[in-house]
């Protein structure tokens, strides 16, 4: 099922309709809690206190709320109205959001202690990783968080006709497909294979489509500066060994195969690191922050997102919530609620596949390859699904693990133990009587959806 383009639908809904979040609990709790960050960890924290009763302050280091779905996300994936709402319907919920405020500058982690009830550390990872070549200190040497930093912020850097990116994440990718956008014929050196690069293949796919050339087995050997610019840098080729600690194979260069390559601006992209500051007593021996189960660092201070590694925005999501459920436990006086529940995975080989009618994914429209370029930065290339493409998707559902009242336990029971029970919850909605019920496992074996485990002491 196409969930990402699904739940994309739902949230596109409920901004056009106005729709509004309701809190849980409408009593105004004592305890304040202060979240660092407002990218989309600590946005979710801050929600999820909110819809609980708690009072949530965010501080915020840049001039507006976002993090990296502001500054990182390119508009044409993210639209920045879109994330305006979503930020406007958080603040509604009742947290207030202080941007352009440091901590570490204005007032420090042990400030907070003093004000906040727990704290929230959600200060992302925008500090660039160098490649340790002289000349990288060049006016045209621009990280990559930095330079889409700078884009989103709209401080548009002159990039030039021939701009080089270094590396094969995301943000390389990003990098240069805003490049792109810039005018700029764009070069990728990425020193792995292509099925070693850590970018997400749709990404990568998107990038060549639009003209962006990437050279693999590749990396930056030396800079060429002329009158304090990089004009060339010296690549070296590289060829693949055994597996190093990443568990990627480790890039070994060819002896004597380099090649120049011109550029106006040179756009490294290797990794990222948070900016610790008052936070660094926290840091772990990889150099980030290594939360327990419920998110906590210590007694009153809880962290996620990219303080933990750099992961997808959903992790991100997780994280804030999982933490926010953490910090509800330990100040109601609870113990492990904000643990992960793992659930079990129902697989292919325990569905009874027959029962359901194939029906044809749905995958939205996506703005063609000749008309991305012209449209600038803030295009939005993926269109969505239709309201009946969604429908559609919807239908192709088959409740993998959870009842969906098809009723086939209640057709085929024997001894009448089964009926539905609309009090149950969505998803377990059939009922048994154990008074009748006789373990014949008739109602497992005529289950499509695989949402009855039976054995010793188990049932429905």
């Amino acid at each position: 099922v196409n969930i990402h383009a699904f739940e994309r639908w739902l949230g596109d809904y409920g901004i056009r309709h106005g729709l509004r979040h309701r809190k849980v609990s409408e009593e105004m709790r004592a305890e304040r809690v202060a979240v660092i960050g407002a990218g989309p960890a600590g946005l979710s924290c801050a929600f999820q206190l909110a819809r609980h009763g708690y009072p949530v302050t965010v501080f915020e280091a840049n001039a507006q709320a976002g993090g990296m779905l502001r500054y990182g996300i390119p508009a044409y994936k993210l639209p920045r109205a879109v994330l305006d709402a979503e930020i406007g319907a958080i603040k509604e919920m009742g947290v207030e959001i202080v941007c352009q405020s440091v901590i570490g500058q204005e007032r420090g982690l042990a400030d907070l202690k003093e004000e906040f009830s727990a704290i929230f550390i959600g200060i992302g990872a925008h500090g660039a990783l160098k490649l340790g070549l002289a000349g990288e200190e060049c006016a045209n040497v621009i990280s990559g968080a930095r330079f889409l930093r700078l884009v989103h912020g709209g401080s548009l850097p002159e990039v030039g006709r021939q701009v080089l990116v270094v590396g094969g994440g995301d943000s390389s990718i990003s990098a240069a497909r805003v490049a792109r956008r810039l005018g700029a014929e764009v070069t990728i050196v990425y020193r792995r294979s292509r099925a070693e690069m850590p970018a997400i293949e749709q990404e990568i796919t998107a990038a060549e489509a639009e003209g962006v050339e990437i050279l693999y087995l590749v990396a930056p050997l030396a800079l060429e500066v002329e009158e304090g610019r990089v004009v060339a840098v010296e690549c070296q080729r590289m060829e693949l060994g055994a597996p190093d600690a990443s568990g990627r194979r480790q890039p070994l260069a060819i002896v004597g195969a380099t090649f120049r390559k011109e550029c106006t601006m040179l756009i490294p992209a290797i990794g990222q690191r948070p900016q610790w500051r008052d936070v660094q007593p926290y840091v772990g021996e990889a150099n980030w922050l290594q939360p327990d189960d419920d998110m906590a660092l210590a007694d009153n201070i809880y962290s996620g997102g990219d303080t933990l590694g750099l992961r997808l925005v959903t992790n991100a999501i997780g994280e804030g919530r999982r933490a926010a459920e953490g910090i509800m436990a330990r100040l109601q006086g609870e113990t492990g609620r904000g643990q992960v529940r793992e659930q079990p995975v129902v697989g292919p080989g325990q569905l009874r596949l027959e029962y359901y009618e194939r029906r044809e994914p749905n995958r939205g429209a996506c703005l063609p390859v000749d008309q991305r370029l012209a449209g600038g930065l803030d295009l939005e290339l993926d269109r969505g699904l239709s309201q009946e493409q969604f429908q559609a998707e919807a239908q192709r559902c088959m409740s993998c693990g959870l009842c969906f009242e098809c009723r086939q336990c209640l057709i085929f029971c024997p001894q009448l133990a089964i009926s539905e029970d609309p009090q149950r919850p969505i998803g377990e909605v059939m009922s048994t009587d154990y008074n009748r019920c006789v373990g014949c496992h008739i109602c497992a074996q005529s289950c499509p959806c695989a949402f009855i485990q039976m054995g010793m002491g188990e049932g429905l």
